[in-house]
């Protein structure tokens, strides 16, 4: 991430259209991506830091500092769902139903944002 960088993973969408001008909305699940120091809501709302699921629960881990790669992971199994970073697993949770067939996006608030080694696999 560049300094102040705000972006996110999306996925079990209930909710997914195109806007006019080609920017699509998004609405589910965010697993979100943030330069912690630098970002003022991620200062101000522990739900809104690295690895917490966007603005309902908070991340029990901080990433690396803003220039290093952090490894993350979303695993949802049936109805339960967990976050890890860096090979901790930083919080879980339960659903009220199962996985939604669709899409899975890459969000971004400006800022740099690389990511690399993507793999999506069903876990049947």
């Amino acid at each position: 991430m560049s300094p102040a960088a705000n972006s996110g993973v999306k996925y079990r969408l209930f909710l997914f259209y195109e806007l006019t001008g080609g920017v699509a909305q998004a609405n589910g699940y965010e697993y979100q991506i943030v330069d912690n120091e630098g970002d003022t809501e991620a200062q101000q709302h522990p739900t809104e830091r690295a690895a917490s699921l966007y603005n309902q629960v908070a991340s029990a881990v901080a990433p690396r500092p803003v220039g290093e790669w952090n490894e993350g992971i979303v695993i949802v199994k049936g109805t339960h769902v967990e976050h890890w970073l860096n090979g901790r697993r930083v919080l879980e949770f339960e659903t009220e139903s199962s996985p939604l067939e669709g899409p899975i996006v890459f969000q971004h608030h400006g800022g740099g944002a690389w990511l690399r080694n993507i793999r999506i696999r069903r876990l049947d």
